[in-house]
């Protein structure tokens, strides 16, 4: 597919491509990964990758420029085994953590429960633990990662570090917590530094509740 976006105008209807950038969220960013460590080196299709909320430890000889965006649920579910997870940036590659964003947070909940109602009369909502669905809008953390690696594609501009989150213990990872539960450090958005909830990555319940994080509003009072 790739191959032929790039190499058939016909794909594009007649437009010409400019730069690929190959995209994989949560299992797709672990497929996504996979096919950047072992095929992407020897057919250079890409230009440059993002992978968002997954993906493995990457190799540390590509010469892509990648961008790894994840949220608090994928510390809040890591095993020992996966802590590689958190590698370090090299000149080409960046981890952008996002403390107290959920895998699976309110903002997509709201897309998929109108497509589903409209298209197949499903009602769709959580019967989790805890109050669900984080709302970190982490939306515009995913934005601003294909803007840099346009722009370090097209101008050379250096790919942004962000500061980790804190992490307190490795091995299972607990994050460090302010005094309102909410987690400290990480790519910093207004609904951290001027919180009006405690929102985390993790939960607890029935079915996929454990992606979902959480979101605690705070009284009035």
């Amino acid at each position: 597919g790739a191959k032929a976006i790039r190499t058939l105008p016909v794909v594009m209807g007649g437009l010409s491509v400019k730069r690929l950038i190959a995209v994989g969220a949560s299992q797709s960013a672990g497929r996504l990964g996979f096919y950047l460590n072992s095929v992407e080196p020897l057919t250079k299709i890409y230009d440059a990758a993002l992978l968002s909320v997954g993906g493995p430890t990457m190799r540390t000889d590509l010469s892509l420029p990648i961008i790894k965006v994840l949220s608090e649920t994928e510390l809040a579910v890591a095993s020992t085994n996966e802590i590689p997870r958190l590698q370090a940036d090299t000149n080409n590659f960046r981890i952008w953590m996002m403390p107290g964003a959920s895998h699976a947070d309110n903002y997509g909940l709201a897309a998929r429960s109108v497509a589903l109602l409209r298209d197949a009369n499903i009602v769709m909502g959580d019967s989790c633990d805890y109050p669900s669905r984080s709302r970190y809008p982490y939306r515009y953390v995913y934005n601003s990662a294909i803007v840099k690696l346009e722009q370090y594609l097209d101008k050379g501009t250096p790919l942004p570090q962000a500061n980790p989150m804190v992490i307190l213990t490795a091995n299972p990872p607990t994050v460090g917590r302010d005094a309102y539960g909410n987690a400290l450090g990480g790519v910093r958005m207004p609904e951290n530094d001027a919180p009006i909830a405690m929102f985390q990555g993790g939960n607890s319940g029935a079915g996929m509740c454990f992606l979902n994080g959480t979101h605690v509003q705070f009284s009035k009072g």
